[in-house]
């Protein structure tokens, strides 16, 4: 399973590399995420993105797998789920009109995600699948938390 992850992480910071580049080129407006209102309740912040979040999407998104799995049809299913949860992961950012030809590869790191994550759970069971989801989204938001404690330091010197 640390082979998946270490992948995974490689392949969305390779991703994010190269839209940072386009966004440094000019090729469209910067992209801003939604942020966390972390001075409202870290605790829900974890609660919801840690908890949460990766129970109800994996249950959404890949639960049914499982059922599934020897039908001629899963392949399809198992792609289409995973672009589908890629998809819904644009709503985690503020995107204009200038942002629409770049969704695909904007999308591209939470599709590939949803493919790692659909593999585990077929292979290993749907709360490894969760569990990967929840130290993914961990790790996410502790960056996002360190990120803003440290842009908070400079500020105050």
């Amino acid at each position: 399973m640390g082979y998946f992850f270490k992948v995974k992480l490689a392949g969305t910071f390779l991703i994010l590399f190269f839209l940072i580049l386009g966004e440094l080129a000019g090729l469209y407006d910067p992209i801003e995420a939604h942020s966390y209102d972390f001075e409202e309740s870290l605790i829900q912040v974890f609660i919801l993105y840690v908890a949460l979040g990766p129970i109800i999407e994996e249950g959404i998104f890949r639960y049914f797998l499982g059922k599934y799995r020897s039908h001629s049809f899963f392949p399809i299913l198992y792609y289409v789920s995973s672009c589908v949860f890629g998809a819904i992961h644009l709503f985690n950012f503020k995107l204009g009109p200038s942002h629409t030809f770049f969704m695909p590869l904007i999308s591209l790191p939470f599709i590939f995600a949803g493919l790692v994550y659909g593999f585990i759970r077929i292979t290993y069971g749907f709360w490894y699948a969760v569990g990967m989801h929840m130290m993914y989204n961990l790790i996410l938001i502790l960056m996002d938390i360190l990120t803003d404690w440290i842009d908070q330091l400079v500020k105050s010197m």
